[in-house]
């Protein structure tokens, strides 16, 4: 119980927990709560410039896809579709650790599973350009359009430790 309560605190310490816990949007139950685990601003730089960009600080500004592999559109308003469009078009394992950014100092990690089960709350249309880092893949969502990109640098073996 204790280590729930310190997840949450750390949680509610973050500066989008509102995507989770605020009931005017969307209020997690608990056991969901309990796997998200926000990164420090620091933590998220370290992680943007080992995992996404050792130069820009911006999706748009990352303009060349050199390993895409797939590209697929979302419909925000219809999150039962998204979610199996997600799970078909990214068939990871639901418990694999994901690095999930809404830019380079504001990141968590969270399991794949989760991401997918919730995906509306952690993008937004219009407003959000994210980066999601699954090794070794990355999926970048910008206007409701999910490309996914092979990175052929990155290295599986323990990872986010």
């Amino acid at each position: 119980m204790q280590l729930l309560l310190e997840t949450e605190q750390q949680l509610s310490e973050f500066a989008l927990s509102w995507r989770f816990m605020d009931e005017s949007y969307h209020q997690w139950p608990s056991t969901d709560l309990q796997k998200i685990w926000p990164g420090s601003a620091q933590e998220a730089l370290t992680w943007w410039r080992q995992y996404v960009s050792k130069t820009y600080d911006h999706v748009m500004q990352l303009t060349h896809f050199t390993n895409e592999i797939n590209r697929f559109r979302v419909d925000w308003e219809d999150d039962y579709q998204g979610r199996q469009l997600l799970t078909q078009q990214c068939p990871f394992p639901a418990d694999s650790l994901i690095l999930f950014f809404w830019s380079p100092q504001v990141a968590v990690k969270t399991h794949w599973g989760l991401f997918t089960q919730h995906w509306t709350d952690f993008c937004y249309p219009d407003d959000d350009n994210n980066v999601i880092i699954a090794l070794p893949f990355k999926l970048y969502f910008c206007e409701e359009l999910f490309i996914v990109e092979q990175d052929s640098r990155a290295s599986t073996s323990k990872w986010l430790l």
